[in-house]
């Protein structure tokens, strides 16, 4: 009797630790932990004719005029604004595993006639690239 207790106990255990190393290995990424995401908006064209010769302030003063939202795949929840981009166009994000989706509007108009965001969906995880390059199309031709 107490042999077959023993072996109760111990096939308990060993099943115990198989089921936390399968569970703790899953897709290796902790659904809690937050990745830094380097991002870079390139909005363009910014003038009909190209060479653009518009000054630094000009071009930031573009740039300043855009707000890029990032919204959860499904549901679309707002999760994070950026605001006050520069003409470098470079912001940072926290951000937790998942899909996410970008959308923007334009402050003069509050609109987003004639333009489009590319690429405007990306993952965040295990294995995902973390620095990420996105363009607006503003439709100046």
């Amino acid at each position: 009797m107490k042999n077959n207790a023993m072996k109760n106990v111990v096939l308990i255990s060993l099943a115990a630790v198989f089921a936390t190393v399968l569970f703790s290995c899953g897709n290796g990424t902790d659904p809690a932990q937050e990745f830094t995401m380097q991002g870079t908006v390139r909005i363009a064209p910014l003038c009909p004719v190209e060479p653009c010769t518009l000054s630094d302030a000009e071009t930031d003063r573009i740039y300043g005029n855009y707000t890029i939202f990032v919204r959860q795949e499904k549901g679309g929840v707002i999760l994070q604004t950026i605001q006050n981009l520069n003409r470098s166009g470079k912001f940072t994000l926290k951000l937790k595993p998942g899909r996410y989706v970008l959308d923007y509007t334009s402050a003069p108009t509050m609109s987003r006639t004639l333009t489009a965001i590319s690429p405007d969906t990306f993952e965040i995880g295990a294995g995902k690239p973390i620095d990420i390059g996105f363009q607006i199309d503003t439709g100046i031709r």
